[in-house]
């Protein structure tokens, strides 16, 4: 297959503004975006629209880290070829960066979503 974004090994790592398969699709100019700065040894919380959460726990970093998460909503996707028509986006698509920080802890992350485009036979997890 073809990788539009960064190879490494048997991963395709996409670039800013990319997802999906091979890294093909694009995500187009995000619908907001929220930022901060989580202090050091301090729980921390971003919210937006709708009941997005990201909350991070006490002790995550030991030192201040600049955080942002881009928030892309479904119906502004530039979704095209093979898997189109497979893809059902059921709420907004969040980038987080700086690309790739890493967490030793669990993050907690809520997000909306319409459980009327769950496709029958499927299930919300």
């Amino acid at each position: 297959y073809v990788c539009h974004g960064v190879s490494s090994g048997d991963f395709c790592l996409c670039d800013a503004g990319q997802f999906g398969f091979g890294c093909s699709q694009s995500l187009g100019a995000p619908t907001s975006q929220k930022a901060g700065t989580i202090p050091a040894g301090q729980a921390f919380a971003l919210t937006g629209a709708g009941g997005l959460a990201v909350r991070f726990p006490p002790g995550l970093f030991k030192s201040d880290q600049a955080i942002s998460v881009s928030v892309y909503e479904p119906s502004k996707l530039q979704v095209s070829g093979p898997g189109a028509t497979s893809f059902t986006p059921l709420g907004p698509v969040l980038v987080f960066s700086p690309a790739g920080l890493k967490f030793d802890e669990a993050v907690n992350i809520s997000v909306p979503y319409d459980p009327a485009k769950i496709p029958s036979g499927y299930l919300a997890a």
